[in-house]
């Protein structure tokens, strides 16, 4: 409560929006587990500061936000065309991370979902630019999320193969959650 309330208090006065922004992403990972409502809410927000600029970001991000809240709050296809949206903005700028994020975000609503090919196909994009931009903590968490993909599908070879390739880049980035969950 003490870290959310002075997120609140720097939000309030933040000047520039890229700031703003962030701080609402920082808010947002606070509620988007559990409050979709809120999720849906910051989304808003956020898309109401980028909606008329050039911060493709910040669009990104808030499209993704109201994809995840919608999603989690059971309008699935109504959270899912937020999230293509955020993909459609993220591949037209090229910005690789965000890209990457928007697959992984996609790979985890198809295998929520029980689609297995859309999700792999994803997680596999995801993987792909991770590893070319290095972005080794995505990475681990990618990785696992394929190989909890194949231990769905009983296809323990390749599901061992795959956390094992997390586990290794968790114990380098000494992520004891990370190696804990592998």
């Amino acid at each position: 409560k003490k870290e959310l309330d002075s997120l609140y208090k720097a939000y309030a006065q933040a000047r520039h929006d890229t700031i703003r922004i962030e701080l609402l992403m920082e808010i947002r990972n606070y509620y988007i587990n559990s409050y979709p409502d809120s999720t849906i809410a910051i989304g808003k927000r956020m898309y109401a500061i980028v909606a008329g600029s050039h911060y493709e970001a910040g669009k990104i991000d808030a499209l993704n936000s109201l994809g995840i809240g919608y999603y989690t709050k059971g309008e699935k296809a109504k959270g899912i065309d937020y999230m293509q949206q955020a993909l459609a903005i993220a591949e037209k700028s090229r910005k690789k991370r965000k890209l990457a994020s928007c697959y992984s975000i996609l790979g985890n609503v198809y295998d929520k979902g029980g689609n297995f090919v859309l999700a792999l196909e994803y997680y596999q994009k995801a993987v792909k630019i991770y590893e070319e931009l290095k972005i080794k903590y995505s990475l681990a968490i990618t990785l696992s999320n394929i190989g909890i993909l194949y231990t769905q599908q009983t296809d323990y070879e390749k599901a061992l193969i795959y956390i094992k390739k997390a586990l290794t880049i968790q114990k380098e980035l000494h992520d004891t959650q990370g190696i804990v969950y592998s």
